[in-house]
């Protein structure tokens, strides 16, 4: 299991100092947790317009960050957020020599509402990105809809997500029937998750 303090921004909002005097107290601190999840999409395409569709329980998604990093379900989460997303290409298999542009989008589907854009992607050079992590630019209804995500789970919900690849265009040439597109990418969500505990018996001096 990794190392919680090796994989966590730690802030303690107390400073003990141990003097001759004092008692033992409970505190309480605060923890700012920074870590990731992750979608996949597995694209084979004959066209240069299509739609691919891939469903997270984004609730379990935070439910494994919170055990990858040892918090325990005593631990009270106050509050979370989206911080930054990324992109890139994982394999490249058939007719990859391209670019691609267009959009990913963000639905909940344990609620109803619509779709919002997340991601916007433009003359993305496939072969370019390939093992790489591009830090993507962030539509404000989709990061909005995953705060809100958070704000829910935090209360209770279990929010999943439903994203789609909405590509537009590829370019110098689209895929066809005898030249078709395959390759395998990724979306990373980096979140940032407030956690506050107690600490027993504490030294107080004062």
């Amino acid at each position: 299991m990794r190392n919680m303090i090796a994989r966590m921004g730690l802030i303690l909002l107390l400073t003990v100092v141990v003097g001759a005097n004092g008692c033992l107290e409970d505190k309480v601190i605060q923890i700012v947790l920074t870590d990731e999840t992750f979608v996949d999409f597995t694209e084979f395409h004959t066209s240069a317009n299509w739609t691919t569709p891939l469903t997270l329980n984004y609730g379990d998604s935070i439910r494994q960050i919170l055990e990858d990093n040892e918090i325990s379900e005593e631990d009270s989460l106050v509050s979370a957020r989206l911080v930054s997303a990324f992109y890139g290409t994982l394999e490249l298999i058939r007719g990859t020599d391209r670019e691609i542009s267009g959009q990913i989008t963000v639905q909940r589907t344990d609620i109803s509402g619509p779709a919002q854009p997340i991601i916007d992607y433009s003359s993305v050079s496939l072969p370019g990105v390939l093992n790489q992590k591009i830090l993507a630019d962030l539509n404000a209804a989709g990061v909005a809809l995953l705060d809100q995500a958070l704000a829910d789970f935090i209360d209770g919900a279990n929010p999943i997500l439903e994203f789609r690849v909405e590509n537009g265009s590829v370019t110098p040439t689209p895929p066809t029937v005898q030249d078709p597109l395959e390759f395998t990418w990724r979306a990373w969500l980096n979140i940032q998750v407030i956690i506050q505990s107690e600490i027993e018996d504490v030294w107080d001096p004062f």
